[in-house]
C-alpha cells in the first residue's frame, strides 16, 4: 500500500474526529466568542485532531471502514453536535454568573452603563462584566479548559467516531444544568438584590415621613455605593459558590461524555 492509499484510508476517521473537536471549539467557553476568529478555531481543531488521532488509532477507537459521500454527511453532523453539546453544557455556569451580575447591575441602577462583551457578543453592564470575568478566572484556575478537552477525548472511548448517535441522558443533563444555572444566577445576585430591597423600603419610609427631602436623587447614588460595598464584601463567598458550581457542572459533563452519567 502506497503512502497516499494509507492516508486516504484514515481520511474519514480523521474527519470524524475533527468534526467532534470542531463542535467543541465553536461552542466552548473562551473559544466561541468573536474574539477568536473562525479560521483560528478551525486550525486549532485540526491541530488538536492531529495530536489526538494517533492515540485513538492505537487504542482501536477510531473508525476504519469507509463511508459513502452521502453517508458521511449526517455522521459528521452528529459528531459536531456531540462536541457542541459538551461546550454548551460547560458554558452554562458562566452564563448564569453573568446573568446574576446583570441583575445586580440593574438593581443598582447601572443598567444604562452597558458595555460590549466580545466574548459573549452581547451588551452587558459593568457589574455583569466584573462577575463574569471573575467566573472566567475561576474557570481557568480550576482547570476548566483541560477538563473540557479531557472529557471530549475520553468520549471517543464510550462513543466511538461514526456512531452517529448522542449519549443517552443528554436532554436530562442539559435541563438539570439549566435549572442549576438559574439557581446560581439568583444566588449570585441575592446579596446585592436583598440589600437594595431593604434600602428601597427605608427610602420609602423616609419619603413618606419627610417629603421635603428629595430621596430619589439621593437614593440613586446611595444604591450604587451600597451595592458596590455589599458586592465587595460578598466576593469571597461568591468565589466559593461559583467554584463549587463550576466544578459540579464540569464533573457532570465529564461523566456524561465518558458514558458514566
Amino acid at each position: 500500500m502506497s503512502l497516499t492509499d494509507g492516508l486516504l484510508a484514515h481520511l474519514v476517521s480523521f474527519a470524524l474526529v475533527t468534526a467532534r473537536l470542531g463542535g467543541l471549539f465553536m461552542f466552548a467557553p473562551l473559544l466561541s466568542g468573536p474574539a477568536v476568529p473562525v479560521r483560528v478555531r478551525a486550525m486549532l481543531a485540526v491541530m488538536v485532531s492531529l495530536a489526538v488521532y494517533p492515540g485513538l488509532m492505537e487504542g482501536g477507537v477510531a473508525r476504519a471502514e469507509p463511508l459513502s459521500l452521502f453517508g458521511v454527511a449526517p455522521v459528521l453532523a452528529a459528531e459536531a453536535l456531540i462536541g457542541a453539546a459538551i461546550g454548551l453544557l460547560a458554558s452554562i455556569p458562566l452564563v448564569a454568573v453573568q446573568t446574576g451580575g446583570h441583575v445586580m447591575g440593574y438593581q443598582m441602577g447601572l443598567g444604562i452603563a452597558s458595555v460590549y462583551n466580545p466574548e459573549m457578543d452581547t451588551q452587558s453592564d459593568a457589574v455583569g462584566e466584573l462577575v463574569f470575568y471573575l467566573a472566567v478566572a475561576a474557570f481557568l484556575s480550576m482547570g476548566g479548559m483541560e477538563q473540557m478537552f479531557a472529557a471530549l477525548v475520553g468520549s471517543f472511548a464510550s462513543l466511538p467516531p461514526g456512531a452517529a448517535s448522542m449519549q443517552p441522558g443528554a436532554l436530562d443533563l442539559a435541563t438539570g444544568l439549566a435549572a442549576s444555572g438559574f439557581e446560581l444566577a439568583l444566588r449570585v445576585a441575592a446579596p446585592v438584590t436583598g440589600i437594595i430591597m431593604l434600602l428601597m423600603l427605608a427610602m420609602g419610609f423616609i419619603m413618606k415621613t419627610m417629603p421635603q427631602i428629595n430621596v430619589l436623587s439621593v437614593g440613586f447614588a446611595i444604591k450604587i455605593v451600597v451595592g458596590l460595598i455589599v458586592l465587595g464584601l460578598a466576593l469571597r463567598v461568591l468565589d466559593t459558590v461559583v467554584r463549587d458550581e463550576l466544578s459540579d457542572g464540569l464533573g457532570l459533563v465529564v461523566r456524561w461524555a465518558l458514558g458514566r452519567g
